[in-house]
């Protein structure tokens, strides 16, 4: 997590730009700790890609 032992509003408030990894040419595996960091985000309770919530990719709406 970025502060602390648990999710704080850091967490929620900067990752959500890294789950648009295709237009800015992110790749996960050079950043493992990254990675790793968006999977625990991934896995708490009622979480739901951007994707899903909103529907087409950025460069879509662009």
């Amino acid at each position: 997590w970025l502060v602390g032992e648990g999710p704080t509003n850091a967490d929620f408030s900067c990752c959500g730009y890294l789950y648009y990894p295709e237009p800015f040419g992110f790749d996960g595996a050079e950043w493992p700790a990254i990675d790793a960091w968006l999977a625990r985000i991934a896995a708490l309770p009622g979480w739901k890609h951007p994707y899903d919530l909103m529907p087409g990719r950025p460069s879509d709406r662009a």
